[in-house]
């Protein structure tokens, strides 16, 4: 059974206790061999690790958009992905590459194989209670680093790592054809190229063809949850505002700050 906080004080209690510091010298907390935890916020704690191309909805549609294929799916987000540099080309700088593009994308809200997560509870906690409010959400936690035997030199990566690139430059091939690679998804620190990245600390899994169910990984602690109530919510998203945490830090831009000034006055 998944323990349950009310208030931001209780995450912070409850990753104070389940979170020790590496024996030897001490390095930074974002050095390659510290342990790392991940947060992702569900504002509905039934929803599933997966991202948004891997989702029942997105397969049925690329099923019924392109039924011949092999792979609907991958066809699919190979499609929406070529009108997204095609037809954003003029916004996009001449020197990105297709990993930089492909990030970019899922940040503005495409469809990809990419699942946001925070290196920051406070913004993961954000995302569990800031919509929805009727409905219990959660905060999930990822030991990224130092947690899978035999994955410790591909625990975390860089966006720029040739493995992703790897990945990815398929989706621009005219066959669409999947490269598999089994495993887990690979989890990815991406360079912060738009303000929100940075602001919400951004990391990213990617759940790359034949790559294994998070769900399903069973995985003793790599993956675990704590139940964030609906009746909390109202009351951790004050406390949250107050830490300067809400929709116009998170996403700098003037559409969220007119969004969170309504907000507050509905509040």
């Amino acid at each position: 059974m998944c323990e349950r906080i009310q208030t931001v004080r209780d995450l912070l209690e409850k990753l104070r206790e389940a979170q020790s510091e590496p024996s030897g010298p001490a390095t930074p907390w974002w050095f390659k061999d510290r342990p790392n935890t991940w947060f992702r916020g569900h504002a509905r704690r039934e929803w599933l690790l997966q991202p948004q191309v891997l989702r029942d909805s997105f397969t049925e549609r690329a099923r019924e958009t392109n039924p011949h294929a092999s792979d609907a799916a991958f066809s699919y987000e190979a499609s929406l992905f070529n009108q997204f540099r095609r037809r954003g080309h003029h916004l996009l700088s001449a020197s990105r590459s297709v990993t930089d593009a492909y990030f970019l994308a899922q940040h503005h809200g495409l469809p990809t194989r990419l699942l946001d997560w925070t290196a920051n509870p406070l913004v993961g906690l954000f995302f569990a209670v800031a919509e929805h409010p009727d409905d219990d959400g959660s905060l999930v936690m990822m030991r990224a680093r130092h947690e899978v035997s035999g994955e410790e030199e591909r625990d975390v990566m860089y966006q720029e790592d040739p493995e992703v690139a790897a990945i990815l430059e398929p989706i621009f091939a005219r066959n669409f054809s999947p490269t598999t690679t089994p495993g887990l998804p690979l989890r990815i620190m991406p360079d912060a190229q738009s303000g929100r990245m940075l602001q919400q600390d951004s990391r990213f899994t990617l759940h790359q063809p034949g790559c294994r169910d998070l769900e399903a990984a069973n995985l003793g602690s790599f993956i675990s949850r704590v139940e964030v109530p609906s009746t909390a919510k109202r009351g951790i998203l004050k406390e949250l505002r107050l830490l300067g945490v809400h929709w116009a830090t998170l996403f700098p831009d003037l559409p969220n700050l007119v969004r969170q000034i309504r907000h507050e006055a509905q509040a």
